[in-house]
């Protein structure tokens, strides 16, 4: 996949995301960046993942940025952004196990430069107000719970950077997927009842001490 010259709104550091799934068997896959007429070994290399699950499901195919040069060396005023017009993508995939067929849905570029947040390994039953709660105390720990039938469910594992309720309109990109599958009828609700709390942090206050 290639993209044209690189939009400056677009820029910035991605997780990459491949929404994809084998028939039987097992593959790996990997992704690798790059522009212009570089050779296929001379690109940025993600790590190899490896994909067995019959259903739709996400797997982690490494951070790049878009561009891919440092702007803050080499900015956009020394070397302007035509040379980006080649920009390109690759997934290579092998399979290494039986005789399934790999289906590629899509590709999703999760911006990580204001903050992001990881939960995995919880299950919320649909219809029954299933809840996950991210906090974090005025000291700076954060915790994550999740709530299920009207009581805590767990603490579910997490990793999270500079994660805050973003100002403006508060948007937010959001990929997730349930046990089994992800599908469009899968829905998710942000905010509910407008939970979203802020509070002074404590370095903030200890001038009052």
């Amino acid at each position: 996949m290639a993209v044209g010259a690189v939009a400056r709104e677009k820029i910035g550091d991605f997780q990459w995301l491949l929404r994809t799934m084998v028939t039987a068997g097992t593959w790996e896959v990997q992704a690798r960046w790059g522009c212009g007429n570089m050779a296929d070994d001379d690109c940025i290399q993600g790590p190899v993942r490896e994909v067995d699950w019959a259903a739709y499901d996400y797997v982690e195919l490494g951070r790049a940025a878009i561009p891919l040069r440092d702007l803050h060396c080499i900015p956009q005023a020394v070397v302007g952004d035509g040379v980006e017009a080649t920009w390109f993508v690759q997934i290579w995939a092998r399979r290494t196990s039986g005789s399934g067929n790999l289906y590629l849905d899509c590709l999703c570029p999760v911006p990580l430069d204001e903050g992001w947040f990881h939960a995995w390994g919880f299950d919320l039953t649909p219809g029954t107000g299933g809840h996950l709660y991210f906090a974090e105390s005025p000291e700076g720990t954060r915790q994550v719970l999740t709530i299920d039938s009207g009581t805590i469910d767990g603490f579910p594992p997490f990793e999270s950077h500079n994660f805050r309720l973003p100002p403006g309109d508060g948007r937010m990109i959001i990929v997730y997927t349930g046990p089994e599958d992800s599908g469009i009828t899968n829905i998710v609700g942000l905010n509910g009842s407008d939970a979203g709390k802020y509070y002074e942090r404590w370095v903030n206050l200890r001038g009052a001490e």
